[in-house]
């Protein structure tokens, strides 16, 4: 498997925003919420002919995520950005069974 990727995610959050109550005089936009995965390795995929599903699928290898996201903030009249920069890697592994 070798997976790389760049997906806008900023509707999906500002979604998940808008269903959370925000204290009175707050209002939080979402400007950008950008997501690399790069995922690296080898894995196994056993699938049921039968039933036309997967049966199981296990993964072991290199995993790696970059999150960029900026909230616009309107606090009472104060007007604020607020970036975040996030980088996460490391091993991954995977084990998936159906019945």
């Amino acid at each position: 498997i070798n997976i790389d990727t760049v997906t806008d995610m900023t509707e999906m959050v500002e979604e998940g925003m808008d269903s959370q109550e925000m204290p009175e005089g707050v209002e939080i936009g979402v400007s950008q919420a950008d997501m690399e995965l790069h995922m690296e390795g080898k894995g196994t995929l056993m699938w049921n002919a039968k039933a036309g599903v997967v049966h199981s699928f296990t993964y072991a290898g290199e995993t790696s995520m970059v999150m960029d996201m900026v909230m616009d903030i309107n606090a009472m009249g104060q007007e604020m950005e607020n970036a975040m920069h996030m980088e996460m890697s490391g091993e991954m592994t995977m084990d998936v069974t159906t019945k």
